[in-house]
């Protein structure tokens, strides 16, 4: 009997020293938290594989007068309280170059980036897409809209005679990354 009260007792101040607690840590206590009233928000609400629903927003967070542009990644707690799960700096307007879908958000920056959106967990993954063998991630002026397992991006590349610059507008696999072009196509 003695030793099992020496066990019981020993297990009470391993508790008590490791610092558990019945209750679980709040895992968004690790993020900076942000009240975005008066931002201007590209909202995106979804539901996780619990059913639960999940909102998300971009937001330029750069200093008021500042001539760059830095977005946030956001995640909704509540009416005024975002979580920041990552911090983005394109180089264009987010709204022309990020679009949300489902569960995820597809970024154009130099480089296409698929977000995988789980609460405030994400996972990102670098899409390399390929138009005439050529890779267009850093070409991407404008990304669309995804439909039926494809994205639609507009490009600035050369002409077929390396003579001028134009746009060019692209139909993508989502499943193998090659690019089609949209002749006489415009994006509304």
């Amino acid at each position: 009997m003695k030793k099992y009260l020496l066990l019981l007792f020993s297990l009470f101040v391993f508790i008590l020293i490791t610092g558990c607690s019945i209750k679980g840590k709040d895992t968004t206590d690790d993020y900076k938290h942000y009240d975005l009233k008066g931002k201007d928000l590209i909202n995106h609400s979804c539901y996780d594989d619990e059913g639960h629903k999940c909102e998300y927003a971009l937001a330029d967070i750069a200093p008021e007068k500042s001539e760059m542009t830095n977005y946030g990644l956001f995640y909704k707690l509540s009416d005024d309280d975002y979580i920041l799960i990552d911090t983005i700096t394109p180089g264009l307007y987010a709204e022309d170059v990020s679009v949300f879908v489902e569960n995820r958000m597809f970024l154009a920056n130099g480089e296409i980036i698929e977000y995988s959106l789980n609460r405030e967990n994400i996972t990102k993954k670098k899409l390399n897409f390929y138009y005439n063998d050529k890779d267009i991630s850093s070409l991407v002026t404008q990304i669309h809209y995804i439909e039926r397992g494809n994205i639609y991006f507009t490009i600035l590349t050369d002409d077929e005679e390396g003579k001028h610059i134009i746009h060019v507008n692209l139909e993508c696999s989502l499943s193998n990354y090659k690019c089609e072009k949209l002749d006489d196509y415009y994006f509304y």
